[in-house]
């Protein structure tokens, strides 16, 4: 269910991610129970790991999970993901049904009807993408984001590591942004001129003071609460953002 990753669906597909992991987690360790766990787990390694602010927010600790090696990543905006989106949705369906909802426990059935809605109602929605609006001038991405990032919590070095690679592409990230804004004004379907004015003025005053910007001040407070070294952290703070 990978290429339904954008990050525009994070609130949803975090919470249901939660919902797989916790009944996932609960079910019995029959043998005839645990090829449906299974699916639910991994189903849940796939959706968390495709979007590493959703992992990071989630789990603090992944490899308690058995997550080791994953990519960072902000998402996926790119079209050719959306045009897979429901294919991949629809074999996710596919998998799912295999399985008998009389045989699941109660815990895993509502897990099962969970998913099925879920999946129903992406892959009903995968048409409409366009009418979908990422920038706003509340709530829109180019807020949410950064907040996101000044909250951004540093329990250790990989943290750091991790951290400021998902800087390093948020400049790729809304260049899909930007091209999906261009498909939305082909088909008629861009912001109004009013909205579009606030989009860009909330931009221009998130650049505002570079030298003070509060991205840069909280990330070397959050860095001097770790135990690292002077050097580590004046190498760090350096990091372009």
């Amino acid at each position: 269910m990978k290429p339904n990753t954008f990050f525009r669906r994070k609130t949803v597909s975090l919470l249901l991610s939660t919902t797989i992991l916790i009944l996932s987690l609960s079910g019995c360790n029959q043998t005839t129970k645990q090829t449906f766990e299974e699916f639910t787990h991994d189903l849940f390694i796939e959706e968390i790991t495709s979007n590493t602010i959703n992992l990071h927010y989630t789990i603090e600790n992944p490899s308690a999970y058995g997550i080791t090696d994953y990519e960072i990543s902000l998402g996926d905006f790119s079209k050719e993901t959306r045009d897979s989106s429901k294919e991949e949705l629809q074999k996710t369906m596919d998998e799912l049904k295999k399985y008998e909802h009389a045989n699941l426990t109660e815990e895993e059935q509502l897990t099962y009807d969970l998913l099925i809605d879920y999946i129903e109602t992406q892959i009903a929605l995968s048409d409409y993408d366009l009418y979908y609006e990422p920038l706003a001038f509340s709530g829109g991405l180019q807020m949410e984001l950064p907040i996101l990032y000044a909250e951004y919590k540093l329990n250790n070095e990989q943290d750091v590591q991790d951290y400021l690679e998902l800087i390093s592409l948020t400049d790729e990230y809304f260049v899909q942004v930007m091209v999906f804004e261009k498909e939305k004004s082909e088909a008629g379907l861009f912001m109004s001129t009013d909205l579009c004015e606030k989009v860009i003025e909330s931009c221009e005053a998130f650049l505002e003071d570079t030298e003070n910007h509060y991205l840069k001040t909280t990330f070397k407070n959050r860095l001097e609460k770790l135990d690292l070294s002077e050097q580590k952290v004046a190498s760090y703070t350096m990091k372009k953002f």
